[in-house]
């Protein structure tokens, strides 16, 4: 179960895993992203956020069937990740950086949220 942080943290979270790839990372919206006097760097910006509509009547995590609880909001995330570097090249290989950490991290563990918001 999570709180009303729960948004915050996995941006958090996300920023913490891309450091990976490099160690200059924001969470700003694009227009506001780019440091002119950085070489290379990421940009996460969240810019959706909907309702799981095959979520949204599911019965509550760890409730019995036909029991009440607390009802589940679940939420889809929308994430721009950009890249900013001296050269195109060079932009798309830290893009490529950028996925391979996505890609090897499908679930954002507790360790990692909890290392993120720490």
């Amino acid at each position: 179960m999570s709180n009303a942080l729960a948004v915050a943290a996995t941006t958090a979270t996300l920023v913490n895993l891309l450091v990976q790839a490099t160690p200059n990372v924001t969470a700003l919206p694009p227009d506001k992203a780019h440091d002119e006097g950085v070489e290379d760097q990421l940009n996460v910006f969240l810019y959706s956020l909907g309702l799981a509509a095959g979520w949204r009547n599911a019965d509550p995590i760890g409730t019995p069937p036909g029991e009440t609880g607390p009802a589940p909001l679940p939420l889809v995330l929308h994430y721009l990740v950009t890249a900013y570097s001296g050269t195109e090249v060079k932009a798309h290989a830290l893009l490529g950086a950028a996925m391979r950490v996505l890609h090897d991290h499908p679930v954002l563990g507790s360790d990692e949220i909890h290392d993120a918001t720490n």
